[in-house]
């Protein structure tokens, strides 16, 4: 048993450890311990901070702990606010309440219900739990950081997210995601079929799912910006990529508000959707509200199966500026000339689709597998 007495500027200190043995390092005297090493079935107790193991080696002067225990035996676990962990090895700063664990962790984090998306529904939401497995995990409580690393995983409900690290700002709901990036989202994409809906009439908010090189979600602008390879797939069986993809949710509630891809240098955006239709330009827009795209660029085009011209055939309008539903067969087409040498009107114009597009006017092509 610990204690210390509160002083100006750091507050009272109580500390109660049990274990069936003790050995103590000593600097002169019985009244000074300078190195504690408890062992079998060892627990501590200081605020907030729960940890117990096989083994703890306290280091007086630090103020730090190890939690250490052999193969077999029960893993080490800490637990300080809204962070719990388990994990081989274990060592805690016990001034903070930070710790560090590394090997096979498994954690639970509890976001803040006092952080900003406590109504507004980020990435991950407040209040509810989020299940993590990495290899190496840094909580560093006053300052309201988690970092996973080494083959993370982090589930809550129907989301999750996959990276080699994640960085996650509790304070501020901030989250930055690096390598092989795969996030499931449960969010309301504004396009559901209406009769996609649950047993008590409801849209359910099936996962989309989104792969990239790298994610930074910022709650205050309520947006995901996947950047390197970026593809978004939706609950529908359609798709968007290009090297960057960017959503953002609305204000009030996990719902999207538009999403835009913008291509890699000398390549396309592709947008591909229900029913064989493509669009292909240099930036592409979603807009939820109106269920629609605007699409932009020197090769922009809108491409639809033409099966009245016979199977796979394919027909193709494009233009510097295309507008169409996602769920239409023609495009707005705001340009004087398409870059195959058609003349083009600001009109609604039929069009068709196809996956590799064309390089001579009025020539058609069959879609890719």
């Amino acid at each position: 048993n610990e204690s210390r007495p509160a002083t100006r500027g750091q507050a009272a200190m109580s500390r109660v450890a049990t274990s069936e043995s003790l050995e103590l390092g000593l600097k002169g005297d019985l009244a000074q311990v300078d190195v504690a090493v408890f062992r079998q079935n060892f627990e501590v107790k200081d605020g907030d901070l729960v940890a117990s193991a096989q083994e703890g080696t306290y280091d007086s002067a630090k103020e730090t702990l190890k939690l250490r225990s052999p193969a077999g035996a029960k893993r080490p676990k800490a637990t300080s606010g809204e962070m719990d962990v388990t994990a081989a090895e274990i060592d805690a700063n016990m001034k903070a309440d930070d710790f560090v664990a590394v090997g096979r962790v498994d954690s639970f984090l509890t976001p803040a219900s006092t952080s900003r998306s406590k109504s507004t529904g980020g990435l991950f939401e407040a209040g509810k739990q989020i299940t993590g497995t990495s290899e190496r995990l840094t909580y560093r409580r006053d300052a309201g950081t988690v970092v996973y690393e080494g083959a993370v995983f982090l589930v809550q409900g129907d989301s999750s997210l996959r990276g080699d690290r994640v960085d996650i700002d509790d304070a501020k709901s901030d989250l930055v995601a690096k390598g092989n990036v795969i996030s499931k989202l449960a969010m309301d994409m504004g396009g559901a079929p209406p009769d996609a809906k649950d047993a008590k009439g409801a849209k359910p908010q099936k996962p989309s799912e989104i792969s990239a090189a790298q994610l930074v979600y910022t709650d205050a602008a309520r947006t995901a910006v996947y950047t390197g390879g970026a593809r978004l797939d939706t609950p529908t069986g359609e798709s968007l990529q290009g090297d960057q993809v960017t959503l953002t949710l609305e204000p009030g509630d996990r719902k999207l508000k538009t999403a835009v891809a913008v291509a890699p240098a000398g390549g396309q955006v592709v947008i591909r959707l229900n029913e064989q239709r493509q669009a292909q330009g240099a930036r592409a827009t979603y807009t939820a509200s109106t269920d629609a795209f605007h699409v932009r660029g020197s090769l922009a085009a809108f491409i639809v199966p033409a099966p009245e011209r016979g199977p796979g055939e394919c027909n193709v309008v494009s233009g510097s500026d295309l507008d169409f539903n996602r769920t239409a067969s023609e495009a707005e087409v705001r340009t004087e000339k398409t870059p195959f040498g058609t003349p083009a009107s600001s009109a609604s114009l039929p069009i068709a689709w196809a996956e590799s597009g064309v390089s001579d006017a009025g020539r058609t092509t069959k879609p890719q597998p």
